[in-house]
């Protein structure tokens, strides 16, 4: 573990008060739904240049208090399940100084991806009263790491992007094209007190087990995406996506590594994949809407022959085909609010039937979402990351996405219970396209 220095911890408040009229922030029906829980990222960018860590550490202070005053939610409070106060009580940030090299750090032949959640805020601090609590990192070598997290509750993964390219574009001075939308989702889709807590998509479906798991990091290069790719076309999809290819990919793995552990035949599963409505509301949704606006698509293997890669792919196409089909219509309005409760219901039932023997499995993708475009006048970052190890979570049995180092390469995050996670690094299949967390390569600039 490296050496982490605490120098200051502060709030950071919006630089103008958010107007009366504003201090009331309603969340959506679809942000009741969304998990309680704060989402880790961390962005990492070598020394470019001649550097005075304090200017820019001052200069980022500067540029997100201005960021906060257009997501104004993000600086309030929770007063109960369905309302913010905008009160502009701001965001928690953290300097710190990292007593190594970025490169000793990144440049291994594996990184310590338990080592990472030291460069991320002091999370036993925020108990949910922080939207946002963010931690610059500044190595000795003149590089640092941003890491923030983001209350989940509150906003989304396109939100999320939404947010840091705000903060980055004013930190360097651009031209920032309008403020967030802090209004559509709530009035496209009512909150209603009224849903049962035990009736949300996280409780509904069982989804995410409860657990110590060890987060492994791989990466799959374009070369291992265009393979995969080619494994998975059928007469059914001549044509797949490699994020299709890989989701499906990953899911047969898992699921033959869970097999592997426990023993006896293939066992019923499902998938859950997240989808983003913005594009697929009439007319559609700009993406500074700030909000969870996404729906969870559940897609089950029940027989050992859709093990093939290419029947899984297939099977993921029609059950995407079929929820994106008018799914954002269904759940719009006040009547929306009967329409989720048919399909949390359904989503339960479909859990209750496997019960025993059902093996869950979840998948988010941030890749494509321009994370690793996030410029704060000292060019993009080199990778962005998420946190890995061994942890406690409520998320096992969960894959995060995100684009990798490499011109069109993929990190996939993957969390499994520990001893599948072994079963699954013995995998001679998976390890052909799989590259179990390799270092990143770092090169300075001292113009």
């Amino acid at each position: 573990m490296v050496e982490v220095e605490v120098i200051s911890e502060e709030v950071v408040k919006p630089s103008s008060p958010t107007p009366p009229h504003l201090r009331t922030y309603m969340v959506s029906l679809l942000d009741q739904n969304a998990p309680t829980s704060h989402e880790p990222i961390i962005f990492f960018y070598p020394r470019r240049g001649r550097v005075v860590m304090d200017e820019r550490v001052d200069q980022l202070k500067h540029s997100l208090s201005e960021t906060l005053t257009r997501f104004y939610p993000l600086a309030g409070r929770f007063v109960d399940r369905l309302c913010i106060d905008c009160n502009d009580q701001g965001a928690l940030f953290y300097t710190t100084r990292i007593h190594c090299s970025l490169a000793d750090v990144l440049s291994q032949p594996h990184i310590d991806l338990e080592s990472l959640r030291q460069f991320l805020p002091v999370y036993v601090l925020l108990e949910q009263v922080y939207q946002v609590a963010i931690q610059v990192n500044l190595f000795t070598c003149g590089g640092l790491a941003i890491s923030v997290f983001v209350f989940h509750k509150v906003i989304d993964a396109t939100t999320m992007t939404s947010f840091f390219t705000c903060w980055s574009s004013i930190h360097r001075g651009s031209q920032v094209d309008s403020d967030s939308d802090c209004t559509s989702a709530a009035t496209l889709f009512p909150p209603n007190e009224s849903l049962p807590t035990d009736l949300t998509l996280m409780k509904a479906t069982s989804l995410f087990q409860e657990g110590k798991c060890i987060i492994q990091r791989y990466v799959f290069t374009a070369e291992a995406l265009s393979a995969m790719k080619a494994k998975s076309t059928s007469q059914r999809v001549p044509n797949p996506t490699r994020i299709e290819a890989l989701t499906c990919f990953l899911w047969k793995h898992g699921m033959a590594a869970s097999r592997a552990t426990w023993g006896g035949s293939p066992q019923p599963s499902i998938l859950c994949c997240i989808v983003d409505l913005r594009r697929r509301l009439v007319p559609p949704l700009s993406e500074k809407a700030i909000g969870n606006i996404l729906w969870k698509v559940i897609t089950q293997c029940d027989k050992e022959e859709s093990l093939q890669l290419d029947k899984l792919v297939a099977n993921l196409r029609a059950t995407l085909k079929k929820t994106r089909d008018g799914i954002a219509s269904k759940l719009q309005g006040e009547m929306g609010f009967d329409q989720t409760c048919k399909l949390l219901e359904e989503f339960r039932n479909t859990c209750a039937r496997y019960k025993d023997v059902l093996n869950p499995y979840a998948l988010s993708s941030l890749c494509n979402m321009g994370l690793n475009q996030v410029d704060f006048g000292w060019g993009k970052p080199i990778w962005v990351s998420s946190a890995g190890g061994e942890v406690d979570s409520d998320m096992k049995n969960f894959v995060r996405l995100m684009d990798g180092v490499g011109k069109d390469e993929i990190d996939a995050w993957v969390a499994l219970d520990k001893r599948e996670m072994l079963e699954l690094e013995r995998d001679p299949e998976f390890l052909a396209l799989a590259t179990p967390n390799p270092g990143i390569p770092i090169l300075f600039s001292t113009l």
